[in-house]
């Protein structure tokens, strides 16, 4: 099958996402993590890469509820490194904490489906949203709504 190729990201059991191709820049593996006091449990963690602070957004965690109960553990496996364009034109960065290492896939118009209606929050962070070949609905993460401007 023709298509545009995305990186499709497990995030939790049973959630994955996709990404452009280009806009994972690298996958950190065993890193760890160094809280920020006062930030949200789902944001609530920065880690180093190429010099650069680096936030690390928790899209499962943040999906469970508003205020969730569970905390994060200070160290994860797999870090996906993303790259957006800011505001002001600059190339920026995020960190996006997955279950298992990204899979490169071709995705088409023909598999263009509605987004999950577990959370209303999909609808902040998502461009759209795909059927898999396991019939998942997998939706496309808008990079910079997810690290710059969500609400």
């Amino acid at each position: 099958m023709k298509g545009a190729p995305a990186w499709i990201l497990e995030i939790d059991t049973s959630v994955s996402v996709a990404v452009g191709k280009h806009e994972i820049v690298h996958i950190v593996d065993h890193t760890d993590l160094v809280p920020i006091a006062q930030a949200p449990e789902h944001c609530k963690f920065v880690t180093i890469w190429e010099n650069k602070l680096i936030p690390v957004f928790n899209i499962a965690h943040w999906l469970i509820s508003d205020k969730p109960q569970k905390k994060q553990p200070e160290y994860h496996n797999i870090i996906a490194i993303m790259v957006f364009k800011a505001d002001n034109g600059d190339m920026a960065y995020g960190g996006i904490h997955l279950k298992s290492p990204p899979s490169l896939e071709n995705i088409s118009n023909t598999q263009q489906c509605e987004l999950p209606d577990n959370s209303e929050k999909w609808k902040s962070i998502s461009l759209s949203c795909f059927k898999s070949s396991d019939d998942q609905s997998i939706p496309i993460l808008n990079t910079h709504s997810l690290f710059h401007s969500r609400p």
